[in-house]
C-alpha cells in the first residue's frame, strides 16, 4: 500500500471512520504457492454509526501460502 494511502486511511480511522464490508472471492486461479483472485462486493463507509456511504469493490488480489495458511499479499490497484 502506498505510504500517502496508508496515512489518508489511518487518519481516517482516528477521526471514527469505520468500514462495513461485503466481499467474497471469484476467479481463484492457483499457482504453486501462489493464488491470483479477484475480491469483489461493496464498502460502505460508517461513521457514528450511520452510513455515509458505499462503493463497489473489484480488485485483483494476490495470495501466497504460508506454512498451511493463505496470506493476502497484494491487492492490484
Amino acid at each position: 500500500m502506498p505510504g500517502i494511502r496508508r496515512a489518508n486511511i489511518e487518519q481516517e480511522f482516528a477521526n471514527g471512520l469505520r468500514y462495513s464490508s461485503r466481499w467474497r472471492v471469484t476467479e481463484l486461479k492457483l499457482s504453486g504457492g501462489k493464488a491470483k483472485a479477484r475480491l469483489r462486493g461493496t464498502s460502505t463507509d460508517v461513521r457514528n454509526g450511520v452510513a455515509v456511504s458505499s462503493r463497489a469493490v473489484d480488485e485483483e488480489i494476490v495470495l501466497v501460502k504460508k506454512g498451511k495458511a493463505w496470506k493476502l499479499d497484494k491487492i492490484a490497484q
